[in-house]
């Protein structure tokens, strides 16, 4: 194995290990519910958005 795929590999196992140490220290999961206020449109009724689109700016091609 090259220098650079081995570095590489280091760092990867390194990310993995940090992510692990994170789910350690918060074993829990959060869960949310949405609640609509009165005159809000309903999920059932809203429209859908465009197929493969999530509406985030990020999302767009610059």
């Amino acid at each position: 194995m090259c220098m650079a795929c081995e570095e590489m590999d280091l760092y990867y196992r390194y990310l993995d290990a940090v992510e692990e140490a994170k789910r350690k220290a918060q074993p829990w999961e959060c869960e949310v519910t949405v609640f609509p206020q009165d005159g809000a449109p309903s999920i059932a009724s809203a429209k859908p958005a465009a197929a493969g689109k999530s509406g985030f700016a990020c999302d767009e091609p610059e």
